[in-house]
């Protein structure tokens, strides 16, 4: 994967990466970004998954030959192709929808095993639901495959920070993404501050060191305390042992 590092020493305190909120990917720049009757807002406002269906078709969307997408609305504006073009191709992810029939038969029996047929179920009815409320040529609807859709739920999944470093402490926070602060790689005891500018203008996330890095060093993020279970279902990768997270769960 992509990784981070220094050609220099870093002190304590130094910004490291910096997003302005203005470059970020949120349900509400989403949707001045779709045409406004191409995915009406669903029947139940309290639908709380319905921002995650919404930024999983943006994402599809600029996987989409430009023909296709001529056929939606000349309102479509799709402005993250250079970020999105640079995130990781469907060969190079290991989380488990993407394993082998025979690696998956590796996770029979455990509890990863029914998390992972969770995660899947979940994310196809989310598709079809999506699809359903969706107008558009069906040729256009034919084009978002599950392929599509399991990749962009991926990169969702794996790389979302809170809403809530945007607009505060709000009762019901949203996945958003933050191009360029999604680069750090995890390491459990990285020591970093996420720091929120939402006064500025225009407001920002920065990554704040927090401990001195040495030159040829990589920079790290801490994505908190994670078990290799949910690190493996959610990421792809492991910690080597031991991993203060891990725990063991039993149904009796």
């Amino acid at each position: 994967g992509t990784s981070i590092y220094t050609e220099h020493d870093l002190a304590i305190g130094t910004r490291v990466v910096c997003c302005p909120f203005s470059l970020a990917i949120t349900p509400t720049q989403v949707r001045r970004a779709l045409p406004l009757d191409f995915f009406p807002r669903p029947d139940d406002p309290s639908d709380d998954d319905d921002d995650r269906r919404l930024m999983v078709l943006y994402l599809v969307l600029h996987l989409l030959p430009a023909a296709l997408l001529a056929q939606i609305s000349s309102e479509l504006a799709l402005t993250h192709e250079p970020y999105i073009s640079a995130l990781p191709s469907p060969s190079s992810i290991r989380t488990p929808l993407y394993f082998s029939p025979a690696e998956r038969a590796l996770l029979r029996g455990t509890n990863l095993d029914g998390a992972t047929r969770d995660r899947e179920q979940l994310w196809q009815t989310e598709r079809a639901q999506a699809l359903a409320r969706l107008r558009a040529p069906e040729e256009v609807k034919n084009a978002i495959t599950w392929d599509r859709w399991l990749w962009a739920c991926t990169m969702l999944s794996s790389r979302a920070f809170p809403s809530s470093l945007i607009d505060g402490d709000q009762p019901n926070s949203t996945p958003v993404l933050f191009p360029g602060i999604d680069l750090l790689n995890h390491r459990p005891t990285a020591k970093v501050t996420w720091s929120t500018d939402v006064h500025g203008v225009p407001g920002s996330l920065t990554i704040v060191l927090d401990e001195a890095v040495s030159a040829g060093s990589q920079i790290f993020n801490t994505y908190g305390a994670k078990s290799n279970e949910e690190l493996l279902l959610g990421y792809g990768f492991v910690l080597p042992p031991p991993n203060p997270a891990d725990i063991l769960a039993l149904k009796l």
